[in-house]
């Protein structure tokens, strides 16, 4: 071989070498530089009617997870009584003069001042590897404005509690195999920047509007490390009373915002003759998990909805929004 050959072939083996190390420098220059830098802010919102010792756990979870410049917001209603003995001292108490949970979520673009907002119920709960897995999907798709939660029935166990549980979060009980198929909006993730520039929402338009309009776009994540166990242990009355009153005060908000009222009672039908065939469908691999006599409940609280429906078109809301927190 021609030594001006072997040379020249030396030479191009020393430089792919040398690219190869270049390129696994940048690699891990690159990991290290996102592994140091700084995580999105988020707005850690608590909406519930009043600031009780019923919070407690969640506000003690969401404060021991804070970082950076992170906060933690409590909204209350301020004609309730205020009873908790525990305040962390990074807690933003805001009340708000006779707002509905409505009300409450409205005010989210006037009160939240991060990148997003992590919003919960008072009377919910999160693990703290679902907030770690928050924050990686933030990092990891910044093409995204929504992560939806799942949900998990860890506490409310009770026959009631079960078919509670399952009317509203049926769908999106974790784990799943494919994406939620709706996004529930009373606990959510959104981008901040989503919600406009300040100025309280109108009451409905983060229900009605914002959430399903992101879900919609598919601008959204999920992940079944993202759920939350929803603590509502009832009885046979409490069920169905509470029913009555969610679907009475969320079929006067879509009056107000202008839906008609064949519309309103169709969602009602549909919610009570469609609706818990669909959620037996859905659920049917994981029936074995459920109380005898799921079936009869999930009815039960289907006609309470079309009452409910029925009962806000034809004498409004009345006070049925401050029963639901």
């Amino acid at each position: 071989m021609p030594v001006a050959f072997r040379v020249d072939a030396r030479a191009k083996k020393n430089a792919a070498m040398l690219v190869l190390r270049l390129k696994r420098k940048s690699v891990l220059s690159a990991v290290e530089s996102m592994a140091d830098s700084p995580s999105s802010s988020i707005s850690f919102v608590v909406a519930g009617g009043e600031y009780s010792d019923r919070c407690a756990p969640l506000l003690k979870r969401l404060a021991a997870a804070l970082q950076g410049d992170d906060e933690l917001i409590l909204l209350v209603r301020r004609d309730h009584p205020q009873t908790a003995t525990f305040r962390p001292e990074a807690l933003r108490v805001i009340e708000l003069a006779g707002a509905s949970i409505y009300r409450m979520r409205a005010h989210l673009p006037k009160i939240c001042r991060r990148e997003w907002v992590v919003l919960l119920e008072d009377h919910t709960m999160v693990e703290p590897s679902a907030i770690d897995a928050i924050r990686g999907l933030i990092r990891e798709r910044p093409d995204i404005d929504l992560i939806p939660f799942l949900g998990k029935n860890l506490t409310s166990t009770g026959r009631w509690g079960w078919a509670n549980f399952l009317f509203t979060f049926g769908p999106v009980w974790a784990p799943l195999d494919h994406p939620p198929p709706f996004s529930i909006v009373t606990s959510a993730v959104i981008r901040r920047s989503r919600l406009g520039a300040g100025e309280p929402l109108k009451d409905g338009q983060w229900e009605l509007a914002i959430i399903p309009g992101i879900y919609r776009s598919g601008k959204f994540a999920s992940s079944n490390l993202i759920f939350v166990d929803h603590i509502k242990p009832l009885r046979f009355l409490a069920a169905l009373a509470l029913n009555f009153y969610n679907a009475r005060s969320g079929a006067a908000i879509q009056l107000d915002l202008g839906h008609g009222r064949r519309r309103v009672i169709r969602e009602g039908w549909l919610t009570f003759w469609k609706h818990p065939r669909r959620l037996i469908r859905t659920v049917r691999t994981r029936w074995k998990e459920l109380p005898a006599g799921t079936r009869a409940r999930l009815y039960a609280l289907g006609f309470v909805f079309l009452v409910g429906n029925v009962t806000a078109t034809l004498f409004g809301g009345g006070r049925a929004v401050f029963h639901i927190d």
